[in-house]
């Protein structure tokens, strides 16, 4: 396995992760599905 990649992907994912929790805050911030939706996008974002 190539380590830079999966480095790489990993990093990608986060940036991700990170773009879609904002996006997830903003939009969800007065509903009740929101928290769910912030556990559940934190959840998949590695650390």
């Amino acid at each position: 396995m190539h380590f830079q990649k999966i480095g790489d992907f990993l990093k990608k994912f986060e940036i991700e992760g990170k773009k879609k929790k904002k996006a997830l805050q903003k939009t969800m911030l007065n509903d009740d599905r929101g928290d769910f939706c912030r556990d559940w996008a934190m959840a998949y974002t590695p650390p």
